[in-house]
């Protein structure tokens, strides 16, 4: 008799789902979008980003491999990478109000205010430390130390933060993409089979 292992095939499936570069062009998408959308309308970055993420995920990604349900304690990880990833994006609201609305600029803020494309960046790669810790995924660890040499780079060249976001974004995404067309040649759709 062949005794199944659970744990080993709710890993392989655990992998499939975040091996499939929708989180990766999500997160490519917005920051891309952040920095070409920096001076008009960047506010439009998280509902697009969602809508792109809803649609991948209803047509190309459930038909392929379904839906899941893992274990209790792998959703407990995602939600908590979930928290810690809107706390990095909503921490840096506050700062940027009081640096907008600061008339003279002293102490911590003065620095802030010298160092925000810095700064930026460690959100940016702390961002992506927690998406790799929730999915388990070691490229979101590799994308965070690229968002701290791309954004300390433009720091330390006094660029403006859109050079870093894009370039960032825009790497994260064709990767995505990449990912993406191997998860959909590695699965396809399965045809439904008359009763």
């Amino acid at each position: 008799m062949d005794t199944l292992d659970l744990k080993g095939i709710e890993d392989r499936a655990y992998g499939t789902r975040s091996n499939n570069g929708l989180l990766d062009i999500v997160i490519g998408l917005g920051l891309l979008g952040y920095g070409l959308l920096a001076d008009i309308g960047a506010y439009l970055v998280p509902s697009y980003a969602l809508v792109i993420a809803l649609l991948l995920q209803k047509f190309v990604v459930t038909p392929r491999v379904g839906r899941v349900r893992f274990a209790e304690d792998r959703r407990i990880r995602e939600r908590k990478g979930i928290v810690l990833i809107v706390l990095l994006v909503l921490i840096p609201i506050p700062l940027g109000l009081m640096l907008f609305f600061a008339d003279k600029l002293e102490g911590w803020a003065a620095f802030v205010s010298t160092n925000t494309v810095l700064i930026l960046g460690l959100f940016v790669a702390l961002g992506m430390f927690a998406a790799g810790w929730a999915k388990s995924a070691a490229r979101f660890y590799i994308y965070g130390i690229m968002a701290v040499l791309n954004f300390g780079g433009a720091q330390l060249f006094a660029q403006p933060h859109t050079w870093p976001m894009m370039s960032t974004g825009a790497i994260i995404t064709v990767v995505g993409i990449v990912l993406m067309a191997r998860f959909i040649s590695a699965n396809p759709v399965q045809k439904a089979e008359a009763a």
